[in-house]
């Protein structure tokens, strides 16, 4: 018998929850398109109702300002790029760890190619004096970069990361309490984590994070093409390179 069929099921959502969460979508939508078309500058409840042929106080039910809206836009960006990262990942299985990381790095540029719009939204300040929330942000970000320490920390325990704290970058001279203040933040990133992988894989993951960023961004806005006709090509010799640091290189 299916233990299923005793489970009491949610109440479907009334048409009045229904028409709520389609114009909360509407609105959203609209919002990306005056991002997308004008910048922040031109993002506003007021011109948004103007388009939706609405008045800005009726907005006020849906979104109570323009700071709750832009937090549900950045929410959402940030669940639909880890969607793909996910998927990715799925996709990839039964591969390397290697070819897993990869995966999802590749997935990660793909996205942020085809969703520029939402991927400025998350990693430029999209408004003056806009603070994201980090008790609402943090889930949705966590969930977006938690697979890349993921497969990593499943790779130091099974035994397949050539790494050791001694393969921490060595300090300058002269820069040792830096050096040992950096020890610290790793710490307490791997504590925050809650992953065991070593100082010196963590401080890869992250210095190899700041990289696939400034990648991304330099192709985004086209500095890239000066020097590259094909900017995937760098992107993947150092999202390669980067797996070498990090003790996953095959």
């Amino acid at each position: 018998m299916n233990s299923m069929a005793h489970l009491p099921q949610a109440p479907a959502p009334s048409r009045r929850e229904r028409l709520h969460e389609a114009t909360r979508t509407e609105i959203k939508q609209i919002a990306r398109e005056l991002l997308a078309a004008e910048g922040t500058a031109a993002l506003s409840l007021r011109a948004i109702a103007r388009r939706m042929g609405m008045t800005a106080p009726g907005l006020y039910r849906y979104y109570p300002s323009i700071n709750d809206l832009l937090t549900a836009l950045i929410v959402d960006s940030y669940n639909d790029l880890g969607d793909q990262i996910l998927a990715a990942r799925t996709a990839h299985r039964n591969a390397s760890y290697a070819d897993q990381f990869l995966a999802i790095a590749y997935a990660y540029r793909a996205w942020a190619l085809f969703h520029k719009t939402d991927y400025l939204l998350i990693f430029a300040n999209p408004m003056p004096g806009y603070e994201p929330p980090p008790e609402i942000i943090g889930p949705a970000s966590h969930r977006t970069f938690s697979p890349f320490w993921g497969i990593l920390q499943e790779a130091w325990e099974a035994g397949q990361l050539r790494v050791s704290d001694d393969a921490l970058d060595p300090p300058e001279l002269g820069v040792q309490n830096a050096a040992n203040e950096l020890h610290c933040q790793l710490a307490g990133w791997r504590e925050y984590g809650q992953i065991t992988l070593p100082a010196a894989t963590v401080q890869a993951l992250l210095g190899g994070w700041g990289k696939m960023q400034g990648l991304v961004m330099l192709e985004l806005f086209g500095y890239l093409h000066y020097v590259l006709p094909e900017p995937r090509t760098l992107y993947e010799a150092e999202m390669q390179a980067g797996l070498r640091r990090m003790g996953l290189a095959e």
